[in-house]
């Protein structure tokens, strides 16, 4: 036998309108795709040194493995990076409602140059953006050397 609900509302205890709790904050991201090789050896040292020194939150999400790992080269639903990548590796920095646009600037600008830093380390990977982003250089790159995307 089923059940109706009178309303979403009677599925919490309390008023949502009485409710004083918070909400979320603004996020930001910035992110690259990683070879297992940064893992050994002196990319390793250069890798944790910039993990270390960075100023944001680091968020490492291992991808590979599997069939993950033996996509077809003429795949075109994923970017080119994936399939290489070991790992998906999250800058992440974010502000409050109260935060002056001025700071919150200085914040978007500080986690695009650190993520460009990454990039560096990583040459030839791609970020997870890109997919989205027309006017990036990568992306640029992919369609001037004509490699299946």
């Amino acid at each position: 036998m089923g059940y109706v609900v009178p309303s979403v509302f009677s599925m919490f205890p309390d008023d949502p309108a009485t409710v004083n709790e918070g909400s979320g904050s603004a996020a930001i991201l910035g992110s690259r795709l990683v070879p297992l090789d940064i893992f050994k050896g002196a990319r390793l040292e250069a890798f944790t040194t910039f993990l270390v020194k960075q100023p944001f939150i680091s968020i490492l999400h291992l991808v590979a493995g599997g069939k993950v790992s033996t996509v077809s080269p003429s795949a075109t639903a994923v970017h080119p990076s994936w399939r290489r990548a070991s790992h998906h590796i999250v800058l992440a920095s974010g502000w409050e409602t109260n935060t002056t646009f001025a700071l919150r600037n200085q914040i978007r600008s500080g986690l695009t140059q650190v993520t460009q830093s990454f990039a560096a380390l990583v040459p030839g990977f791609g970020a997870y953006t890109n997919e989205a982003d027309i006017v990036r250089i990568l992306v640029q790159k992919l369609e001037r050397e004509a490699i299946d995307y």
